[in-house]
């Protein structure tokens, strides 16, 4: 088991790997410049925080490119109020 702890030690590399085979995807909330998912790793959140960058042209056609900012563990219970008060305003 994974403290949160633990998870704020690791490398980024690291913290992403375990995010795509350990998290699951809860939300995604957006702060200018900045978009923000929540995950939920065992008994504690974390907030992926990327840019988006204007969109660029692959061998498929167009494709948007994000850029990884930060990965952070929610310590604080406000920070995990913004989502809730989120989803209750999107409710009304």
């Amino acid at each position: 088991m994974v403290k949160a702890q633990d998870f704020e030690c690791m490398k980024m590399e690291k913290k992403e790997e375990f995010l795509s085979s350990q998290g699951n995807f809860i939300a995604c909330r957006s702060q200018d410049p900045y978009y923000v998912d929540l995950y939920s790793i065992e008994d504690f959140f974390v907030e992926v925080w990327y840019v988006n960058m204007e969109e660029a042209f692959s061998r498929d056609g167009v494709s948007e490119i994000s850029l990884l900012t930060e990965i952070k563990t929610i310590t604080q219970e406000k920070d995990i109020n913004r989502y809730i008060e989120l989803y209750e305003s999107s409710r009304a």
